[in-house]
């Protein structure tokens, strides 16, 4: 992706692919307001309280959407579930 703003001229305004995943990050939001969603460069944790009134399933299956609608692909290898006792 090296060089990409460059090939328009006053590239310097330019939204380069490493921009553009800031500004699409910014409409990943969860459904409920129980629930955290902690974002940080090209990594995200999800938090879901047993009390929530949207479950896990239901939040992963929003945020598997907003990555099919934005082009994007979710490595489920590398996605784990943790569960606090």
């Amino acid at each position: 992706m090296a060089g990409y703003a460059k090939k328009w001229p006053n590239s310097q305004n330019a939204i380069t692919p490493e921009k553009s995943l800031s500004f699409l990050a910014l409409d990943l939001n969860t459904l409920s307001g129980s629930n955290e969603l902690i974002k940080f460069a090209d990594d995200s944790t999800l938090l879901v309280p047993e009390d929530s009134d949207t479950d896990l399933v239901t939040e992963f299956n929003n945020i598997l959407a907003w990555a099919n609608t934005n082009s994007m692909v979710i490595n489920l290898a590398k996605t784990k579930e943790l569960i606090f006792l």
